[in-house]
């Protein structure tokens, strides 16, 4: 199955270190590579990698802070846009990947494919685990992959202010896209220092029309009353 990875980077070589050989096990037949106004050596770490995994990395560098609602988003379409490939897998900087997501990569011809990632490593690790065996509960993810069909015909990413995989997650419910959600073990190794970003989880939670019972389980369970006054505060 031939598909395209896309990945943003901004100021990342350290991080690249341990999550960007994740990318090239995967065996894309394409990565785009979206160096966004980087003035560390990620571009560096990023060559050597591909150069000892022997994968096709194209090189895109963004200079200038878009005018886009959300910056992160003008920087996956225009990769998606890029890509070469039916298929687009959506990744970040700081997931280290599951090996097991190329043997459902084909899934997403016909389907918006969501891959479940965990917290690395805490309480909220075993939290995120139990959560999405819950079958009453929605899920959706910053992995994403689809067929550039559905992107083009739904505008699956635009200039709104979402991030990508909750526009994603709210155009597979409005217009009943096929969906699937696979629970791999892929690994977010950054540390949630900021907890001021959980606000805009909740309201995002809201425009998802999640349930106020799911996000006060969610919020109690991860000790993250943040996140229920985001949602509280949304209209």
């Amino acid at each position: 199955m031939k598909f395209s990875v896309v990945l943003p980077v901004h100021n990342e070589e350290d991080m690249l270190l341990r999550t960007f050989p994740t990318i090239c096990e995967l065996n894309p037949n394409e990565t785009i590579i979206i160096l966004d106004r980087c003035s560390d050596s990620s571009e560096d770490v990023i060559r050597s990698l591909a150069k000892i995994y022997k994968i096709d990395v194209k090189i895109i560098k963004n200079e200038s802070l878009s005018n886009w609602h959300i910056h992160l988003n003008f920087l996956y379409k225009l990769g998606v846009e890029r890509a070469r490939n039916d298929i687009c897998f959506l990744t970040q900087a700081d997931i280290a990947l599951d090996q097991r997501i190329k043997d459902y990569i084909h899934y997403a011809q016909k389907s918006i494919v969501f891959f479940r990632h965990i917290p690395y490593f805490g309480w909220n690790t075993f939290v995120a685990m139990f959560l999405s065996n819950m079958p009453f509960i929605a899920r959706s993810s910053g992995l994403v992959a689809f067929n550039k069909n559905f992107f083009k015909k739904y505008n699956l990413i635009e200039d709104v202010d979402l991030l990508f995989d909750t526009q994603i997650a709210v155009k597979v419910k409005a217009y009943k896209i096929p969906c699937m959600y696979i629970k791999t073990i892929s690994w977010n190794l950054r540390y949630p220092g900021d907890r001021r970003r959980l606000y805009d989880v909740g309201a995002a939670r809201k425009k998802l029309q999640r349930s106020f019972i799911e996000t006060l389980l969610l919020c109690m369970l991860r000790l993250q009353p943040e996140v229920l006054v985001g949602y509280l505060r949304s209209k």
